[in-house]
């Protein structure tokens, strides 16, 4: 198993630039397509707590089209 999960886009330059640092660097991760499959409720509430959040509108990028 992973020690690290990345939600990952494979059509964005940031996400696979990460990708590709994480590889060299060994790091063992699991990238989440998540365009492909949607968090569920609890994964969204346990990112809020990992992230130390209680609005979820925070994870949010309200400037880009949906």
């Amino acid at each position: 198993m992973a020690d690290t999960s990345v939600y990952f886009n494979p059509s964005c330059s940031k996400c696979r630039t990460a990708q590709g640092i994480l590889h060299e660097r060994g790091v063992d991760a699991e990238f989440i397509r998540y365009l492909d499959q949607a968090p569920t409720l609890d994964e969204l509430r346990h990112l809020m707590t990992l992230l130390g959040i209680d609005d979820p509108r925070a994870m949010m990028r309200p400037g880009e089209p949906i």
